[in-house]
């Protein structure tokens, strides 16, 4: 339990607008003839150029395939945040631009991490998943906030003439990111949800087995381990799964076939999608872009930016507030309220926090350690 008071803002409703050049709006969907795209030709690498280099190999039909779950996902149905960031910063108000764009990255990928653990579910372990993926994702929006404020406070300062335009062409390279980052992040959760299923069965299907990509373009990288198979326990997996190359769609299953020899050459993660989720509980680690280009000033701030947005998950009860992953069958926790209630009086903001295991994983990070209480 914490006690102490803090000043929260309460998030406000954004809108957006995205660059697509062959999409038509009609009867609230977004259709195409055929194909999605998002501005894909002359690319003019005015920021993101390291993340074009991650996120560029991808075969013509996953791409396809990627699209049409994005735009499913709503993001496109938000037409005026853009325009609202492009003037915000023209006008000196960076943190509004800021918490516009970390508004509309974390809803998409909040919807990214549902598609794998539901917040209400009633498995335990899902919803352990759910809230720290959900932290991970948080963080994520927010670096990628303050990645692409920085970019365009840059293009402001560099040619005001000629803002308007780069302005534009900045929005829709994150807007392009947004689609390997949301099923990325689907991917990341499945994986995770698949090996901690995988677990479950250890004893009757002791081993992994790595299945083809779906691609009809595959990459080489991947392709030497088709067929390897290797038991759960084995190190190998701690660093290799499917989906730990961005737009990878290679499978794994479980079997009790014998294992193979393991393979001659490793393939290195991507630079962010490093560890085993099921295990770190995140999807992007610390080597991501987004977090390795932050100077020490922006990470101090939205880090503790992000603190209040993970905060914003206690539910309050009797004016006290309980975290969701709490576990109200406790034999504490009747105690615990009791004596919430007690400082709720003397008008304290109380904070029941759950027990969390992982101590390196990103909802401990912001709730235990970057959030500063004055008691």
């Amino acid at each position: 339990m914490v006690v102490g008071s803090s000043t929260r803002n309460p998030l406000k409703p954004h809108c957006l607008s995205l660059g697509i050049s062959t999409i038509r709006y009609k009867r609230n969907r977004y259709q195409s003839d055929g194909f999605f795209r998002l501005n894909l030709a002359n690319r003019q690498r005015i920021a993101g150029v390291e993340l074009e280099t991650l996120y560029e190999n991808e075969c013509p039909s996953c791409y396809k395939q990627d699209l049409t779950d994005f735009v499913a996902s709503g993001f496109l149905y938000q037409l005026s945040v853009l325009n609202d960031v492009s003037k915000a910063i023209k006008e000196g108000n960076n943190d509004d631009a800021r918490q516009d764009l970390y508004n509309l990255y974390n809803k998409n990928l909040n919807k990214a991490v549902e598609q794998v653990f539901k917040p209400d579910s009633s498995n335990p372990l899902h919803r352990d998943y759910y809230y720290k993926m959900q932290a991970n994702a948080c963080k994520f929006s927010a670096y990628k906030a303050e990645y692409f404020t920085n970019a365009l406070q840059k293009a402001w300062q560099k040619s005001p003439e000629d803002y308007d335009a780069n302005a534009k062409k900045i929005l829709q390279t994150a807007n392009r990111f947004q689609i390997t980052e949301y099923n990325t992040t689907v991917a990341r959760c499945r994986t995770a949800r698949q090996f901690s299923n995988f677990k479950q069965n250890q004893d009757l299907f002791p081993n992994l087995e790595w299945i083809r990509t779906r691609s009809s373009h595959p990459r080489e990288l991947h392709l030497s381990y088709v067929g390897l198979i290797l038991p759960m326990s084995d190190p190998f997996w701690a660093e290799n799964q499917p989906g730990n190359l961005y737009n990878c769609k290679c499978d794994w299953r479980q079997t009790n076939k014998p294992a193979t020899n393991a393979p001659n050459t490793i393939v290195k993660p991507a630079v962010g999608l490093e560890g085993n989720p099921c295990t770190t509980r995140e999807m992007y680690t610390d080597k991501h872009p987004y977090f390795a280009k932050a100077t020490d000033e922006a990470k101090k701030r939205t880090d503790e930016f992000v603190s209040e947005q993970i905060y914003k998950q206690f539910e309050k009860t009797d004016g006290y507030f309980v975290h969701p992953l709490q576990n109200k069958k406790a034999n504490d926790f009747d105690d615990l309220c009791q004596i919430s209630k007690h400082f709720t009086k003397e008008n304290k903001e109380v904070f029941i926090l759950p027990k969390l295991t992982a101590s390196k994983g990103d909802l401990y990070k912001y709730m235990y350690k970057t959030k500063i209480f004055h008691c």
